[in-house]
C-alpha cells in the first residue's frame, strides 16, 4: 500500500473518529443542558462507551441496583433491619438481562 493510500486511510479514520465525538458532545449537550460542561463530558464517553460495545449496553451499577430496589421496597415491621447487598443485586440483574441475547 502506497504512503497516500495510508495517508488517506489514517485521515478517514481520524474524520470519523472526530465525527463520533462531536457526535457524542452534541447528543449529551441535548440531552442534559443542564449539566456542567465535565458531567457533559463523562456523559459524552458513556454515548461513547455503549456505541463501541458489542451489545450496546453497559449494565446496572451497584448503586443503581440500590435505588432501583430500595425504592419499591416496603416492611410492614416497625424494626425491620432490611440487609442488601447492592454488588451482588447489580451482578445478578445484569446477568438476568444478559441471558436474552
Amino acid at each position: 500500500m502506497s504512503d497516500k493510500h495510508k495517508d488517506e486511510r489514517f485521515n478517514e479514520s481520524l474524520v470519523r473518529c472526530r465525527d463520533r465525538v462531536l457526535t457524542s458532545w452534541a447528543c449529551a449537550s441535548l440531552l442534559r443542558p443542564d449539566l456542567s460542561p465535565a458531567g457533559k463530558e463523562k456523559l459524552a464517553k458513556n454515548i461513547l462507551k455503549m456505541a463501541e460495545s458489542k451489545d450496546h449496553r453497559l449494565g446496572i451499577t451497584p448503586a443503581q441496583a440500590q435505588e432501583i430496589v430500595l425504592s419499591n421496597v416496603q416492611c410492614i415491621a416497625k424494626n425491620c433491619p432490611l440487609l442488601i447487598f447492592a454488588d451482588p443485586l447489580a451482578r445478578e440483574l445484569n446477568a438476568f438481562f444478559h441471558e436474552d441475547n
